[in-house]
């Protein structure tokens, strides 16, 4: 299988990744290219829970730099990435990729243990962010 992307939920707000067994950098791509895709088709944000918890290992070569690559390109209303593993490497990949980029890509990226703990996370960033636009709202009147 290697690597899909699919709408985590019905109301288009979440894209759920599945990296499985062995994948390869251009299926990595692929499925970039297609949750950005995913991500232009819908007006509002758009978290990614990319789940690595059955993935073979990362392929050779520059995943910080893919990462990158991959999360410029996305569109205006992508709003964090949730890694979900358990894997040293990727876990220190993560941490590495957060510190090289803090101020955009790397403070919208994160890594937990399960699906549900990313749930809980973007559900916790989604109500943190309407509170501020509520606070602002409130703020200019």
């Amino acid at each position: 299988m290697g690597a899909i992307a699919a709408w985590y939920d019905p109301a288009r707000t979440t894209i759920l990744q599945i990296y499985t067994d062995a994948w390869t950098w251009d299926e990595f791509y692929g499925t970039c290219r297609q949750s950005a895709e995913m991500m232009r088709s819908v007006a509002g944000r758009v978290d990614i829970i990319a789940d690595y918890t059955h993935s073979g290992p990362i392929p050779i070569g520059g995943a910080i730099t893919h990462a990158r690559n991959v999360m410029s390109a996305y569109p205006e209303n992508w709003g964090a990435l949730v890694v979900v593993t358990s894997n040293r490497l990727i876990l220190l990949l993560v941490a590495t990729f957060t510190r090289v980029f803090p101020t955009d890509l790397g403070s919208r990226t994160f890594a937990v243990s399960s699906v549900k703990d990313a749930e809980l996370l973007i559900e916790r960033m989604r109500h943190s962010q309407a509170r501020r636009a509520y606070d602002e709202d409130e703020t200019s009147q």
